[in-house]
């Protein structure tokens, strides 16, 4: 998604909020953890929606496989091969997924 060099821009919500349109152009890296995925998926969700080529990562980390919420969303978005890109970290048992 970055090469060295590439400018990046940092945004969350540090106390208030913040949006992406697949309009804002990217790449874009979405980071998020445990329950805070769940406004990253509004994201996600449009631009599946709007079949957006903008190319998206999620590192989305949760304790354990049964807390990774989304997952059969999330991974079925990932296998469509699209530009969209999901890497699962569990802090609590090891990966289920060779790519993470």
């Amino acid at each position: 998604i970055a090469a060295v060099g590439d400018e990046v821009e940092l945004r969350g919500p540090l106390g208030g909020h913040f949006v992406w349109s697949d309009s804002d152009g990217g790449p874009l890296l979405l980071v998020g953890g445990g329950s805070g995925v769940v406004p990253l998926m509004a994201m996600i969700r449009h631009r599946a929606a709007r079949r957006s080529a903008v190319p998206v990562a999620l590192v989305f980390s949760a304790r354990v496989w049964d807390e990774v919420i989304f997952r059969d969303e999330l991974i079925g978005l990932d296998d469509r091969r699209d530009g969209f890109d999901l890497v699962l970290t569990l802090t609590r048992e090891a990966a289920r997924r060779p790519a993470d």
